[in-house]
């Protein structure tokens, strides 16, 4: 559903069907993914990270965000993309030195379910 880079779930309403791949900005991780991913565009809608990247990667729909070091980047950062694609992520994959939820409990809100 959607043009790869504007999928959004106010209007598209689909399965999860993304993952987000969360890495540090100073990692050479990043690179290394991109690298090996197909159809890449740049994220349309204004979010609060480095750098978002929409591809696809072994036939998988994922954002690659690139975030700077801090707990507090990576919990604006997540937040945006929760609003923006909540619906649509399946998985957050954290690659480099985050190794944390930015939220309390985890990604998913229990008393939301979102």
């Amino acid at each position: 559903p959607g043009t790869l880079g504007n999928d959004c779930p106010n209007d598209s309403g689909g399965r999860p069907s993304m993952s987000v791949i969360l890495a540090n900005v100073a990692g050479g991780e990043a690179a290394i993914i991109e690298s090996r991913m197909g159809s890449t565009a740049a994220e349309v809608h204004q979010v609060l990270c480095d750098r978002v990247l929409h591809g696809t990667l072994r036939s998988r729909k994922v954002l690659l965000v690139t975030i700077s070091p801090g707990r507090d980047k990576a919990s604006v950062c997540m937040s945006d993309l929760l609003r923006l694609y909540g619906r649509l992520i399946q998985e957050v994959i954290y690659v480099g030195d985050g190794r944390f939820s930015p939220r309390a409990g985890g990604i998913l809100d229990s008393a939301t379910n979102c």
